[in-house]
């Protein structure tokens, strides 16, 4: 699974959906810090050109990204404690409570692709990964 199309090379590739990526914070966070004050959080560096980390930029508008991590669990613990607003795919964000969801638009969407190499795509072990992933997306 690919959260990019690849451009080239011999595969059977298929579009299973797409992630959505919302702004959460603590509700203590966002009872105490006005919007104008809020600093962020992101990934590390290394993810700089990612489109989460340069949508995360934009709504950032300035504002500083104090903690940076490139693992997602991290994050969430860090705006779980009050550490700032963070930008997280929907799908892990625990249904207790501990994060509100900011707006009722989401920051981001990305696509999500299946691609195995077309000398495998038919090989029975392969097959039955493809035909239960599907569903789990809609497909």
């Amino acid at each position: 699974m690919r959260l990019s199309r690849p451009e080239d090379g011999d595969y059977s590739i298929i579009k299973l959906g797409e992630i959505t990526f919302d702004l959460y914070a603590s509700k203590s966070y966002l009872e105490t810090v006005g919007p104008s004050e809020w600093t962020f959080i992101g990934y590390d560096e290394t993810m700089n050109a990612s489109p989460q980390q340069v949508r995360l930029f934009e709504l950032a508008a300035g504002r500083p990204i104090a903690v940076r991590s490139s693992v997602l669990e991290f994050q969430a613990a860090a705006a779980r404690l009050g550490g700032g607003v963070v930008m997280l795919p929907d799908f892990a964000v625990a249904e207790s409570g501990d994060l509100q969801r900011i707006t009722d638009e989401h920051a981001l969407a990305r696509d999500v692709w299946l691609v195995v190499h077309s000398e495998i795509k038919d090989v029975p072990s392969v097959r039955v990964v493809v035909d239960a992933l599907k569903p789990a997306f809609g497909k």
